[in-house]
């Protein structure tokens, strides 16, 4: 039961920002739900059109060979700023 009056409490505190125009609400359509991510099997194209949205990306893929470059230097100059 109190879970329901937290989630009743909550939508009505939701209602009240849009309303009041605190809060703006955008049409996002289903096929660009970036929380499927999380909740659903998806296929590997879309699965990493997702990801992309996310600004997130595969540090081993080979196409993407300046990142590790820079991961690399900011690894080495981060263990040389230990040891001195």
């Amino acid at each position: 039961m109190r879970e329901l009056n937290i989630s009743m409490l909550t939508a009505i505190m939701f209602e009240k920002k849009v309303q009041s125009q605190i809060m703006v609400t955008h049409y996002t359509r289903s096929q660009d739900q970036l929380t499927d991510i999380l909740t659903k099997p998806l296929s590997s194209t879309k699965f990493h059109q997702l990801l992309s949205k996310l600004g997130s990306f595969n540090f081993l893929d080979p196409a993407r060979e300046g990142v590790l470059a820079g991961a690399k230097f900011l690894a080495e100059a981060n263990l040389q700023l230990q040891i001195t």
